[in-house]
């Protein structure tokens, strides 16, 4: 659904910003190792010396825009969601207990 919205012309640049903020958040993965891995500080790359792209270099990459500018959008995409999550629970916060 996000990249079909993407794909729309009419689109202003925040809603732009916004919709590539949450396509960079749904689509990166953590990094290392699970936590509570007892092998965590032991574990080397899998596939040493393979140039692998990062999410937001793609993600830039498909829209014509910067690494940096996708990884801004992300944050700014996250603080937008707490910030509707907290306005939801002000409005009935006794639903949310």
């Amino acid at each position: 659904m996000l990249v079909n919205q993407l794909g729309r012309r009419n689109l202003s640049p925040d809603d732009f910003r916004l919709f590539v903020g949450r396509l960079y958040n749904s689509r990166k993965k953590a990094q290392g190792a699970p936590v509570g891995n007892d092998n965590r500080a032991i574990q080397t790359p899998q596939n040493e010396g393979i140039e692998k792209q990062s999410t937001a270099e793609s993600i830039a990459a498909e829209h014509g825009t910067s690494r940096a500018t996708v990884e801004r959008a992300g944050k700014q995409a996250e603080a937008i969601g707490y910030v509707a999550l907290s306005f939801v629970l002000s409005l009935n916060p006794v639903d949310a207990i």
